[in-house]
């Protein structure tokens, strides 16, 4: 990879940049007997050209060209599939700031050699009520090429059988978002309270289906609709000196239109939550930490046409994942304890047919919690110090 940046001497606020850079990646993997191999060869070169309208100006504008090219190559069991994209674009960025309000309008426009022209605006928005209370908003589209395999590798732990149905196109989406931060006083000492809200609506997405036979993979473009709703809230305040206290709620919303019914993605939980505390004592030598995790019940694609004692429930089982950790602080080294999975949690049937790897029922990719019981550990950690002159 490479950078090379142009800097105005008049204008500290004017540059011209540009970045170049190659990567190559060779995938290999077995699952079963069956093999895939995958390959990519990635450039892009970028340029980004960026000013103020005057030296003191409110109006900044970010233009540039870029172009990307894209080789693949994959193949698994008796399927291959390549292709080879060539994608030439431009951008431009305008970027309107005053002390209390900030809005950023972008344009993107791609010309995909397989996928056509595609346009990708974006919008955000940013106002401080108060110095310690800020709201942000948010809407653009974006979109990508999907890869059938490369970006499924865990799902072919099993001995479905895969069918790519469609040839994929490309996935595209519109995204909008809010997010608020509160910032205050709490027991004399800084807290803060974030709320963050977002939601995705694909105009087309490469659907997984898991739930049409329990003996297939399929692979099709979506013919109808696929959303997403996002939730979250974090709470963090210091009660009293040396204690931290993190709380955090997420709820999702996922649901795809699949070929036999409007369902949940499977193994994505609507439900999480996250409890930390730490305490650093007075003196400094001694820091204790615990963190609990809930994830609620998660769906899972449909086995009902196995055979009874290879069938699983329609949904997983919620629970808590506990660790904990002691530290003891010396002058220039640390010795700490701790465990994970402290309430022993482990998924049960994790694993379709497990006896039977091979048979036409084995199935691991139904995975959504621990797979390791409670867990002791033990170290140190070891600070070199050098004198400063």
């Amino acid at each position: 990879m490479a950078k090379l940046a142009f800097l105005s001497e008049e204008r500290q606020d004017r540059s011209l940049g540009i970045t170049a850079a190659y990567t190559y990646t060779d995938v290999g993997a077995f699952f079963g007997n069956n093999a895939y191999a995958g390959t990519e060869h990635n450039a892009r070169i970028n340029s980004i050209f960026e000013t103020r309208f005057s030296r003191y100006s409110d109006h900044k504008i970010r233009t540039g060209l870029h172009f990307q090219y894209d080789d693949f190559t994959e193949a698994y069991r008796d399927s291959a599939f390549s292709r080879t994209e060539i994608v030439p674009g431009a951008f431009a960025e305008y970027t309107y700031s005053r002390p209390r309000f900030t809005a950023v309008l972008g344009a993107r426009n791609d010309y995909h050699n397989l996928f056509g022209n595609q346009f990708s605006p974006r919008l955000h928005l940013k106002y401080d009520f108060a110095p310690l209370t800020t709201m942000r908003a948010t809407l653009g589209r974006g979109f990508r090429a999907p890869n059938a395999f490369a970006d499924q590798l865990g799902l072919l732990a099993t001995s479905r059988v895969v069918r790519v149905l469609d040839t994929p196109k490309a996935e595209s989406s519109w995204n909008t978002g809010l997010s608020f931060l509160h910032k205050f006083e709490l027991f004399g000492r800084e807290a803060f309270i974030n709320i963050d809200y977002y939601y995705t609506s694909f105009e087309n997405q490469l659907v997984i289906d898991r739930d049409e036979d329990p003996q297939l993979l399929l692979f099709y473009n979506l013919d109808g609709r696929s959303t997403a709703h996002s939730v979250q809230g974090d709470f963090q305040a210091e009660p009293f000196r040396g204690l931290g206290v993190k709380l955090s709620y997420k709820y999702q919303e996922v649901e795809v239109d699949y070929q036999s019914a409007r369902l949940e993605k499977p193994l994505i939980p609507r439900h999480r939550a996250l409890f930390n505390v730490g305490y650093t004592t007075g003196s400094g030598h001694w820091y204790f930490d615990i963190t609990a995790n809930y994830y609620s019940s998660q769906r899972l694609p449909g086995t009902a046409g196995n055979p009874p004692a290879q069938q699983l429930g329609s949904r997983g089982q919620s629970y808590y994942l506990i660790h904990g950790q002691i530290t003891r602080i010396f002058d220039n080294f640390e010795v700490y304890v701790g465990a994970e999975n402290l309430n022993n949690f482990i998924q049960p049937n994790a694993i379709v047919d497990a006896e039977n790897p091979f048979g036409p029922y084995f199935d691991a990719s139904m995975i959504y919690g621990p797979l390791n019981g409670r867990m002791f550990y033990a170290g140190v950690r070891l600070t070199l110090k050098t004198n400063k002159k």
